[in-house]
């Protein structure tokens, strides 16, 4: 299997269980409510970043997506799941 087909499946399972447990949640919630943001360790490969970035694109065709490349692994900011499911 493809590497980006293995990434794709990541993320969909990954947004799938996200929006499944908001939706148990919040009752007037719709998928457009969400800006979606994927986060690619700067320390990745070019070749690497760019699998990603086909996955998420083709996971996520017509809602907002915004990449942001975290320095050294780490993110700006972190919320704890129970903060976002």
């Amino acid at each position: 299997m493809p590497a980006v087909e293995v990434f794709g499946a990541a993320i969909r399972y990954l947004k799938d269980h996200a929006l499944m447990q908001i939706r148990q949640r919040a009752s007037d919630f719709h998928d457009t409510d969400i800006d979606w943001v994927l986060t690619v360790p700067a320390i990745w490969e070019d070749g690497a970043k760019q699998c990603m970035t086909l996955a998420a694109n083709e996971e996520w065709k017509d809602e907002r997506l915004v990449f942001d490349s975290a320095a050294n692994g780490d993110i700006e900011s972190v919320f704890s799941t129970s903060d976002i499911i």
